[in-house]
């Protein structure tokens, strides 16, 4: 594992630990959104582990809000 995936999954770890402590007081919006961070950060780790070339412009999205 190279040096940079592994600090990625730190930060992931710490966030899982952030999502737990938000889930055990009912805080479940903020469990989720550091438990989706940890996933995101995880995956990066993986794709630095594997040297993965990405190309971003695939992954555009386009979100709307109807309130």
């Amino acid at each position: 594992m190279t040096e940079d995936s592994r600090r990625w999954l730190e930060f992931a770890y710490k966030d899982i630990v952030m999502a737990r402590a938000g889930a055990g007081v009912g805080e479940y919006d903020y469990a989720a959104y550091h438990l989706q961070q940890a996933v995101e950060k995880s995956l990066k780790a993986l794709i630095i582990h594997y040297d993965i070339d990405i190309p971003l412009r695939k992954f555009k999205t386009h979100v709307t809000c109807n309130r």
